[in-house]
């Protein structure tokens, strides 16, 4: 289906322009991603996302005993 949209404040223009380049899309298909996020997205509940990042922190025992800092050195030792 197209659609055209006429009148477009320059402001709004501008901002839909400059979000497309950061996240390498076209102009169109950023207004598309914008108008699904609004429509279809769904609000986050904090404390189902919590619960669901505990019981995926359980799965991986071996992480919950590292620091921050042996976390981080484990990391970039994985990426080289």
């Amino acid at each position: 289906m197209n659609i055209t949209l006429k009148t477009v404040p320059k402001r709004l223009h501008l901002r839909l322009k400059e979000a497309a380049r950061r996240n390498g899309r076209s102009l169109n298909t950023e207004a598309i991603a914008a108008l699904e996020r609004e429509y279809f997205s769904k609000p986050l509940d904090a404390g189902s996302f919590l619960a669901d990042l505990r019981e995926l922190r359980e799965k991986f025992p071996v992480a919950a005993g590292l620091s921050a800092r042996e976390l981080k050195a484990a990391i970039r030792e994985g990426r080289e």
